[in-house]
């Protein structure tokens, strides 16, 4: 869905796994640059500062009313950090930014038997 807004030239940090430039309001990643809104990149700003952050320091400091809506918005911006290969991890311990974990390979549906499509009429001779 967001993989036609994906920058692929675009590339974080030397030494960083990824980045956030506000003033351009793009997270940058392993797979690329993405656009996003000024809000998302300053609750971003403060997750690249590194290790694991307190959810209701974060929610506090970025203006979110409360925890429950900060996890609402990282809920919501999952698919486009995916997209650059990224995901949150929200733990006991804090949230941060990490690698995406790697996707199982497809399933190979080739040796199954095909259904035959519903809404192809059945031919029945008479």
């Amino acid at each position: 869905m967001f993989q036609a807004q994906v920058m692929p030239n675009f590339r974080p940090p030397a030494g960083k796994l990824w980045g956030v430039n506000e003033a351009a309001m793009m997270i940058v990643g392993p797979g690329g640059g993405i656009g996003t809104t000024a809000t998302i990149a300053g609750i971003l700003a403060l997750l690249a500062l590194g290790s694991r952050h307190d959810e209701a320091g974060i929610a506090a400091a970025t203006g979110c009313r409360d925890v429950a809506h900060l996890r609402e918005i990282l809920t919501g911006m999952a698919g486009k950090l995916a997209t650059i290969g990224l995901r949150v991890d929200r733990r006991k311990a804090g949230i941060r930014i990490a690698k995406a974990k790697p996707t199982s390979r497809p399933r190979d549906f080739s040796d199954t038997v095909q259904q035959q499509d519903r809404h192809t009429p059945i031919m029945v001779e008479r």
